[in-house]
């Protein structure tokens, strides 16, 4: 791979932090609005959370597809370790330590302290076993869960190690057809899964109404270059979009997930995106703080309108996402890329 290519993607790759922290930023509205007492604004049945949650996935899975067939098997799984796991295990410890401050004066510190130490551990592997800490949080809208964003973060990484492992087995030169066989069996798995399973477990609905989104976005990578993404065929691709779901919200946006691929990867091309954003990417942290902060502000009790609330929300998030990119996700992300057996030195996608 050349040197310009290699420029090009990387800064193809860098222009969808913008889109990235938008999507992150309705996730955190949608959720303020619940914590806050007040209806979760909808689109067709879905939350604008839920949507927002749909449209990382295709992103994801069209970045995360050129980094597979870029690194070794061992060095992707590092790389998706580290850009996952660190900032999430700190969340879980700022979570608990907000637990502890919001509820020190009504619960015994004890009971408090050693309850934060059971909802890191339990957490500790991304699936979601505790919500709450020592009966808390409690007194507020939404009760008994500290951070409700973090269960796709398991559900993610599972379509990253499927990813990984159906890769090994599939050359680059035939990957289009396989992830195209694998995104449409994830399609038919859905629509088949409560015909096959009266009650399915929570997890695996949950897996598989967002692996379509993922597969989705894979399937373009081999596709469709991001050098050949316009403004008019994003437009087109977001018709397309519409139209599908419109057909059959029960599954018609997972059929149609490469063109919401194709639409939000044609928008990142054209939206002016400022370089601070381009170079640093808080989106994760925006993600997996949104919640705890909020529900922090509910404990707390302020007398003020919704908009004000938010406000707060958005300024302590950002702080906390901030902070965890400069002083903990960049950091772990330089050193995961500085370790032998890379293929080429290409600026990798901060999903």
């Amino acid at each position: 791979m050349d040197q310009a290519t290699t420029a090009t993607r990387g800064r193809h790759a860098n222009s969808l932090n913008l889109v990235r922290l938008v999507l992150a930023t309705a996730v955190l509205v949608s959720h303020a609005r619940i914590t806050a007492g007040l209806e979760e604004p909808v689109i067709r049945g879905d939350s604008v959370g839920a949507w927002a949650v749909a449209c990382f996935f295709v992103v994801s899975g069209y970045l995360i597809a050129e980094s597979r067939y870029r690194l070794p098997l061992g060095t992707y799984l590092l790389h998706r370790f580290a850009r996952i796991m660190p900032a999430y295990w700190v969340c879980l410890v700022v979570t608990g330590l907000l637990a502890i401050t919001c509820f020190a004066g009504t619960l015994p510190l004890g009971e408090l302290v050693s309850g934060a130490l059971r909802y890191a551990g339990s957490n500790a592997f991304l699936v979601q076993q505790q919500g709450g800490i020592a009966g808390t949080p409690s007194g507020i809208a939404y009760p008994g869960e500290w951070n409700a964003s973090l269960w796709t973060l398991a559900h993610e990484m599972a379509c990253y190690l499927v990813l990984g492992a159906v890769a090994v087995l599939t050359p680059r030169h035939r990957a289009r057809l396989v992830f195209l066989a694998v995104w449409l069996g994830s399609v038919l798995a859905l629509v088949a899964l409560p015909h096959v399973i009266a009650e399915p477990p929570l997890l695996l609905s949950q897996f598989a109404r967002l692996a379509p989104y993922f597969f989705g976005g894979v399937v373009v990578q081999f596709v469709l270059p991001m050098e050949r993404m316009t403004a008019a065929l994003s437009a087109v691709a977001a018709t397309g979009f519409v139209g599908l779901e419109l057909l059959d919200p029960r599954w018609g946006s997972q059929l149609a997930a490469p063109l919401l691929a194709v639409a939000l990867l044609g928008l990142s091309r054209v939206l002016p995106s400022p370089a601070v954003i381009r170079r640093h990417d808080i989106s994760y942290g925006v993600y997996i703080y949104a919640f705890p902060f909020s529900q922090a502000l509910a404990v707390a009790g302020l007398e003020e309108p919704w908009p004000v609330y938010l406000a707060l929300v958005l300024l302590l998030t950002g702080a906390a996402a901030t902070a965890s990119w400069l002083l903990l996700e960049r950091r772990v992300l330089r050193w995961a890329r500085s370790r032998p057996a890379r293929r080429a030195r290409m600026p990798e996608p901060s999903v």
